[in-house]
């Protein structure tokens, strides 16, 4: 069973996953001024959360880095491209190739 509490503005803050079984997990998130996810975090008991990911933009902006892992040692910066439903993905070089470009990635 999932249960979600979400902001006035829509935003989701938490996600709990079978709450009170054994296997409980849950998720909570942090917003900015405009909307944008800064944080997320974990816990295993929904009382004790770890940060596990920050997500920082660009002054225009469209997200620039995600720092991920343990003690958020590790920055991923992808180059945004955006798919035919207007979602923003991240490729990393080497990730993908595009065989009908001219320009070969």
């Amino acid at each position: 069973m999932q249960a979600y509490q979400c902001h006035l503005l829509g935003n989701v803050r938490q996600v709990h996953y079978n709450w009170g079984r054994p296997d409980q997990f849950h998720h909570r998130y942090e917003y900015d001024a405009d909307n944008r996810i800064t944080a997320a975090y974990t816990s295993r008991d929904g009382e004790h959360y770890e940060r596990d990911a920050e997500y920082e933009y660009y002054l225009h902006g469209p997200l620039m880095r995600i720092v991920v892992g343990d003690d958020l040692a590790s920055g991923t910066i992808g180059k945004p491209v955006q798919d035919g439903f207007g979602m923003v993905l991240n490729y990393y070089a080497g990730d993908f190739t595009n065989s009908e470009s001219p320009l070969g990635a």
